[in-house]
């Protein structure tokens, strides 16, 4: 089988937060929500946009770059002192990934600080393993 593309398209702060991706297809603001650490770790600004890649022979991960030819345009949905965060609105898209993942509610997902080669691409991932509940402490153990 061959890759899936969607287009159109760990570090902690002193807070303790890691960078996450929180994607929710089910609430009536489906979207996939990139938090204020990791608009920072990707080097994201207001008109950029991402592709997401799924592999089908691994289920495990999720894999995104900016891509501001093709990629999903993201909004800026916040802004805090710390910085801002952004979104897609995208309710197929959240829905595709998390079936992706074989998961059918909302889930936070911690992003990789490292970079991946995919497609002769270099990605970010999520992790379907790596999630953060809000409850997680920094030194602690990540569900």
């Amino acid at each position: 089988m061959e890759a899936i593309i969607y287009n159109r398209h760990t570090d902690y702060n002193k807070r303790g937060k890691p960078p996450i991706i929180r994607i929710d297809a089910h609430s009536g603001n489906a979207r996939i929500q990139i938090s204020v650490e990791a608009v920072k770790l990707l080097k994201l600004k207001e008109g950029d946009a991402l592709t997401f890649i799924t592999l089908p022979k691994d289920k495990d991960s999720i894999y995104l770059y900016l891509d501001n030819k093709d990629g999903i345009p993201l909004k800026l949905t916040n802004e805090h002192k710390s910085g801002v965060d952004m979104g897609i609105y995208c309710r197929p898209l959240a829905r595709k990934l998390l079936d992706h993942f074989g998961i059918n509610s909302m889930r936070s997902f911690i992003v990789t600080d490292g970079v991946v080669e995919v497609m002769n691409r270099k990605c970010f991932f999520i992790d379907k393993y790596k999630t953060y509940t809000g409850k997680n402490k920094p030194n602690g153990k990540l569900t």
